[in-house]
């Protein structure tokens, strides 16, 4: 048991230090280590994404599991929102630094690790609640937060031409007209897609550990109202998970493989491209710190996770 679980750990804690590493030896400059994330989000992350959406299981379940998601977040921005409206302009930014997920740079790469292939496909149905949240409701409030008029045709042109969001909708229709079952049916087929699709994504988890830090960055000054922020998303996501599990263990029957891929996307940090979409006047050192700290968190908690997921 302590052998399985150092195996799932030390790679983690190895290769988050070899970004640190990095950045400290300057081995990788700053323009080498956002290279290493272009190729990761548009080339590596869409052909997991095209495989995860298209063996996912589409049911009545599948509905229950993205609209719980969608509600969760919700709910838990309306609550950063009461929290903040209370704090006055220190607070403009709490709700969506406790609200949002990142699934594509950190959730997929983690739960491949916890499942193989098919943690990546159970994801895959949780993020599309995630994704309309994030794209549909978080963004635009967020530009709203920064005084500006949403762009919402900007939007969606944005998210629809994306690499990642046209492999999950090409995943999705694929799934829809049972082109895996088809694929799934001629073995000699699916073993050299299988092993194209393996060779490609392997990496993913080692190359975003490692840009994640090289990225980190913890400023001494901010920590004591960061650690607050984080301390704060931690407690409300739990309680919130512990809510959306008891609802959705009521209205469906949850494989183990999903129960803790649930568990494991309310430990995410807040999704990544919510500083592309904001200016954050006078607040991106804090929302970057905050972000920083939130995704070891994560790893950590994740860690955690390891040990309680059978081997």
């Amino acid at each position: 048991m302590l052998t399985d679980t150092l195996k799932m750990i030390l790679p983690i804690v190895i290769a988050f230090c070899l970004g640190i590493l990095c950045r400290r030896r300057r081995l990788i400059s700053g323009e080498g280590c956002q290279t290493l994330k272009t190729i990761v989000s548009r080339l590596m992350l869409p052909v997991l994404l095209l495989n995860a959406f298209m063996f996912a299981e589409y049911s009545a379940d599948s509905v229950i599991l993205i609209v719980t998601l969608l509600l969760a977040n919700i709910l838990i921005m309306v609550i950063g929102w009461l929290a903040g409206h209370r704090m006055g302009e220190k607070g403009r930014y709490l709700p969506f630094l406790l609200s949002t997920m990142e699934c594509g740079s950190i959730g997929y790469p983690l739960v491949t690790m916890l499942f193989s292939a098919t943690g990546s496909m159970q994801l895959a149905i949780l993020d599309v609640g995630i994704t309309i949240f994030n794209f549909m409701i978080a963004i635009p409030l967020l530009q709203m937060a920064d005084g500006k008029s949403p762009d919402v045709r900007g939007l969606l042109k944005s998210a629809l031409l994306s690499p990642t969001m046209i492999a999950m909708l090409a995943g999705i229709v694929l799934g829809l007209l049972r082109v895996d079952e088809l694929l799934a049916a001629q073995a000699p087929l699916y073993g050299i897609y299988s092993g194209i699709v393996s060779f490609i994504t392997a990496p993913i988890g080692l190359l975003i550990l490692i840009t994640l830090g090289y990225d980190m960055s913890l400023r001494r000054d901010l920590l004591g109202r960061v650690m607050a922020v984080t301390a704060c998303r931690t407690a409300l996501m739990a309680a919130v998970g512990a809510l959306s599990l008891f609802v959705i263990t009521r209205l469906t029957t949850l494989r183990p493989e999903m129960l803790y891929t649930v568990i494991l996307s309310f430990t995410l940090p807040p999704a990544f491209g919510i500083v592309m979409f904001a200016d954050f006047e006078g607040q991106r050192d804090f929302v970057s710190t905050s972000i920083s700290l939130m995704t070891l968190i994560t790893l950590a908690l994740f860690c955690v996770l390891t040990v309680v997921v059978p081997h």
